[in-house]
């Protein structure tokens, strides 16, 4: 599984891409997590998600603990309540892997076939999500 979504980063994500990383990185010792990162390109934001322990700090991330606001996205690891989450902005998360978000939109892997998704598609999804209309 760690190989195959390896080669899928590595086809998206050239080595010098920041790639914000929404949490649960991997499972393992520090050794194991490092290894993992290092076979990945791009400087990586990680947004620690509740999997995330000690074994991450030194594996060469960026870590935020809690959220990320680039523009109208708010970037998070757990989907945000809706009263969190100004008027005219999108909660962008994880966490609930194949599930449906009630108030922004999960890009949890299971929902972008294991690999990185491009800010532009990210873009072009959150304009064709109807639910999502109201908060633009």
């Amino acid at each position: 599984m760690n190989e195959e979504i390896i080669k899928r980063w590595n086809k998206k994500v050239r080595k010098d891409d920041l790639v914000i990383h929404l949490g649960d990185f991997a499972l393992g010792s520090a050794e194991e997590v490092k290894n993992l990162r290092d076979k990945l390109n791009g400087n990586i934001i990680l947004l620690r998600g509740n999997h995330d322990h000690k074994a991450v700090r030194c594996a060469g991330f960026l870590i935020v603990k809690g959220s990320l606001e680039i523009s109208n996205l708010i970037f998070s690891h757990n989907p945000l309540p809706k009263e969190e989450v100004p008027r005219g902005f999108v909660n962008i998360h994880g966490h609930i892997h194949e599930k449906e978000s009630l108030n922004g939109i999960n890009i949890s892997v299971e929902k972008t076939n294991y690999e990185p998704m491009e800010l532009n598609d990210l873009k072009k999804l959150i304009d064709s999500s109807t639910s999502l209309k109201i908060l633009h």
